[in-house]
């Protein structure tokens, strides 16, 4: 991504590449196969939105090119290597959701192997398609006295024109940032992107939110924007930090961290169940991640076996609870083998078969990304 942006600015700098997801030195065709995605996907959506065209290695050792538009779903089915395979009857969610395959009544055939976790081939070759870069750029960090004011502010900043990106921070989160970071009101923040010109209805907004100008970081130079980006992706480096710090007295423990999307309408109540749990079960937590879709990351900072386990057991309540509010539990960050016990709450039977047997279909020796997405009694 850093080198795509590096040659972008010099060679065409009115243009960009819009995908931000965090790791900028990820590869392209590491991006395609998880439908990466970021802060800015809130505006500008996924990798999916911005791939043109692919070649793809399939298992079989064959090379195929796909061009967006070329190849579409018909009567509830797709052509993939000369078979046809039905679609119809996989879920559509409401969410952002990159839990399986993606399989749509009408899809593009491309889009099949975007975000397919490297379980069906292997991406050598990419278009992408470019947009125009983003004038009078702002970017901000709001701090506010409570989590209720910050979470007013947003449901009033979401409404305005030219957001790009909008992230919540809890207390909690603060609490762990506050020693690299002279924080002027620490009881919620909300980091967002837009122009210069919505300036004056956001210092309305903050006012209306009991919050201000004066609390608020703000950049527009490169400089200033790198650092309020940095306060955005230290969070994670400091959970990492803490679990390593744990897993030199306990090896077995990692960090629990949930990747649930969930509607609109369902947030505060998945923002709730989420403090619910973590309260009754006396779990240490950080909130914060892309409200702007819906998607927030819960962080179990769990400091003993004991612990550990109680988390364990929360994560599985929040997966549930989520589902059974038409949400996902895995967002952005894909399957892969610790969450595919979850997949089993978000599809049927008939619905897990379709996609196993699609994986058969281009994968008949079960040779690539073996383990991930499906339990093994599912690929038998």
């Amino acid at each position: 991504l850093n080198e795509i942006e590096n040659f972008l600015k010099k060679e065409k700098p009115e243009l960009f590449y819009p995908v931000d997801v965090t790791e900028t030195s990820s590869s392209i065709g590491g991006n395609i196969s998880t439908d990466a995605s970021g802060g800015r996907s809130f505006y500008f959506g996924s990798t999916r939105n911005w791939i043109k065209k692919i070649k793809v290695v399939l298992p079989t050792g064959e090379l195929i090119e796909i061009e967006r538009g070329r190849e579409k779903v018909k009567d509830g089915e797709i052509e993939v290597r000369g078979k046809k395979v039905k679609v119809s009857y996989i879920k559509e969610l409401n969410v952002k959701n990159n839990a399986g395959y993606y399989l749509k009544k009408e899809m593009d055939l491309i889009d099949l192997f975007i975000g397919n976790e490297g379980t069906l081939g292997i991406v050598t070759e990419t278009e992408l398609k470019l947009t125009k870069r983003i004038e009078n750029l702002i970017v901000l960090v709001s701090f506010f006295e409570n989590e209720d004011d910050a979470l007013n502010f947003f449901w009033n900043l979401k409404k305005l024109k030219e957001i790009f990106c909008i992230e919540y921070f809890d207390s909690n989160s603060l609490n762990l940032l506050k020693d690299f970071f002279n924080i002027p009101l620490k009881g919620g923040a909300i980091y967002f992107e837009t122009e210069e010109e919505n300036i004056d209805e956001i210092e309305e907004l903050l006012k209306n939110s009991k919050s201000s100008i004066e609390n608020t970081w703000a950049g527009t130079e490169e400089k200033e924007i790198e650092k309020i980006k940095d306060f955005r992706h230290k969070l994670p480096e400091i959970i990492n930090n803490k679990i390593a710090e744990v897993k030199r007295v306990y090896p077995e423990i990692h960090k629990l961290s949930t990747d649930i999307a969930v509607n609109e309408e369902n947030l505060s109540k998945m923002i709730e169940f989420y403090k619910k749990v973590c309260e009754e079960k006396n779990l240490n937590y950080v909130l914060f991640g892309h409200i702007g879709e819906n998607h927030l990351h819960l962080n179990i900072i769990p400091e003993n076996r004991e612990e550990f386990e109680k988390g364990k057991d929360g994560v599985d309540d929040f997966v549930k609870f989520a589902v059974s509010l038409g949400g996902t539990f895995s967002a952005e960050h894909g399957v892969g083998k610790i969450k595919k016990r979850f997949m089993k709450y978000l599809y049927n039977e008939k619905e897990l078969k379709e996609m196993v047997n699609l994986k058969k279909l281009l994968d008949p020796n079960l040779i690539l990304g073996t383990g991930n997405i499906f339990e093994d009694d599912l690929l038998l």
